[in-house]
């Protein structure tokens, strides 16, 4: 029988758990290990921090990389989008270019089962579809990633995305919120600062807040080119206008 009530909210507890958060250089040897569809769909979570059902409802990878997760009770949270954090993630392991073959692979090895809810067509088995990875790792099925006496699990992947966002040091992630990299995941800023902000350190954080106080002072994105001619526009207009 299903866990319910508190039952249920216990294993989903043990399930969120973060239990081992492996390294970029580790997580990506594991998954250049991998193959076809199993290097696919856990590229995929690790690569825009998916939990893990998402992978069968996500929808698209635009021309910039950026993955839409539909919201409409076929996820847990409302419609959202999400870069690759690493970018070069994305055409290392072609998740876009398999993003169809590959899906409708996984769609047909753990099927959805539907139910109509209040005029919606939604999704009954999401963990169970989610369990279907977990238990493959878990029957070894394929080799385990592990750190120290701990291996890594489905959803530690997409806690991994969040701790990589929250601790690098590239000058995009710098200046982004944290705020936002609530929104990338699909859920709120509470529950993010909540799970993930005591992994940054006082350093990276203090870093952080300087960087985008600093680039607060200039347009984000413009090359020094461009800002330097709009400087020439603004003196040529204050010598009209005197």
């Amino acid at each position: 029988m299903r866990p319910t009530g508190a039952a249920k909210k216990e294993q989903d507890r043990r399930t969120l758990k973060i239990r081992a958060i492996p390294t970029d250089e580790s997580l990506q040897f594991w998954l250049d290990r991998l193959e076809g569809l199993d290097q696919w769909v856990f590229a995929l979570i690790a690569t825009y921090g998916l939990r893990p059902s998402e992978a069968w409802h996500a929808e698209k990878i635009d021309a910039d990389g950026w993955l839409t997760i539909p919201g409409e009770g076929l996820t847990k949270t409302d419609r959202h989008f999400a870069p690759p954090v690493p970018a070069e993630w994305l055409d290392r392991y072609q998740l876009r270019e398999n993003f169809k073959s590959y899906q409708v692979e996984l769609r047909q090895r753990w099927p959805l089962k539907w139910e109509e809810r209040g005029g919606l067509r939604i999704p009954t088995n999401n963990s169970e579809v989610s369990n279907a990875l977990y238990n493959k790792l878990r029957d070894e099925a394929i080799d385990r990633l592990w750190v120290d006496d701990e291996w890594v699990r489905p959803y530690d992947l997409r806690h991994s995305y969040a701790i990589r966002c929250e601790t690098s040091t590239d000058p995009d992630l710098l200046s982004t919120p944290a705020q936002d990299f609530a929104k990338w995941m699909g859920h709120t800023e509470e529950v993010h600062k909540r799970t993930y902000l005591k992994f940054m350190s006082r350093d990276r954080e203090l870093e952080s807040m300087k960087f985008r106080v600093g680039s607060a002072e200039a347009p984000a994105g413009l090359s020094e080119e461009v800002l330097a001619k709009l400087a020439k526009l603004e003196q040529l207009e204050k010598l009209m206008a005197s």
